[in-house]
């Protein structure tokens, strides 16, 4: 049993938020309140005196995912839109039952642009993925640096409408593999990385470093299954997006390594 967050009423009104996992780390299902036993200073609460329930996770959480898709020139310019808005359409399909989704799109600017707000409703979302072929770049480059800090600023606002105890917030990126790091990265390895949070805020010294696109093979699929044991269905599901929108095969794996 692992915990992942808790809140409080007054004056003994307790939440317990938590995950319960098998030794094959799936979750175990149909668990009831009768079968966890509360303990106060090493000594067990009776379930008569706790009152203890389980409460619907619909109730105590919600989950929000903005999903932030490259419209910059050389997105909407191509033959690809078809089918980026037939890949939102599926996405939307595989969270309308659980989440809250918003579709923003991105360009060179240093704002995003808001094509369907956050909402429950699958219909509004398809139809807002439906209008992203009608979305014409106001600047062709593609600021996807920029784009990330302000989806990530967006979904925090979001989040803090939220009136429910536990929220979880998710930004799904689609850009093109023919981005400028890439580009940049072929033309001149060398590269400067420092740890920094979310948002791109430093936490501690660049450091020289050499960066290498990786080619279909062993080192790849390595990454990609690391990739996919740390985020699990998210990964999954972008997988999905980057198929049906025929990326699959321009999506690069970047190896960073140190010398010395």
């Amino acid at each position: 049993m692992a915990m992942v967050d808790s809140a409080y009423q007054r004056p003994s009104n307790v939440a317990v938020f938590f995950t319960v996992d098998g030794p094959n780390g799936e979750p175990i299902p149909g668990l009831e309140a009768d079968d966890f036993r509360i303990y106060e200073d090493g000594r067990i609460v009776s379930i008569a005196e706790s009152r203890q329930t389980i409460v619907n996770p619909e109730v105590a959480a919600e989950h929000y995912t903005l999903v932030l898709v490259d419209m910059s020139g050389s997105v909407s310019e191509s033959d690809q839109v078809p089918l980026i808005e037939a890949a939102a359409q599926e996405l939307v399909a595989q969270l309308q039952d659980h989440q809250r989704v918003a579709i923003y799109a991105f360009d060179g600017s240093e704002e995003i642009y808001r094509i369907t707000p956050f909402t429950g409703s699958a219909g509004a979302v398809s139809a807002g993925a439906g209008r992203l072929s009608g979305f014409r770049p106001r600047d062709p480059s593609t600021n996807l640096h920029g784009a990330v800090v302000a989806a990530i600023e967006e979904l925090d606002r979001e989040l803090e409408r939220s009136q429910v105890p536990l929220r979880f917030g998710t930004v799904v990126v689609f850009t093109d593999g023919t981005s400028y790091k890439v580009k940049r990265i072929r033309r001149d390895p060398r590269a400067r990385v420092a740890p920094c949070d979310v948002r791109g805020g430093l936490r501690g010294p660049f450091h020289e470093a050499v960066a290498e696109l990786l080619e279909p093979g062993p080192d790849e699929d390595r990454a990609y299954r690391l990739l996919t044991e740390k985020y699990g269905w998210q990964k999954r599901l972008l997988d999905v997006f980057s198929r049906l929108g025929g990326r699959t095969s321009r999506r690069k794996v970047i190896r960073i390594s140190f010398p010395g």
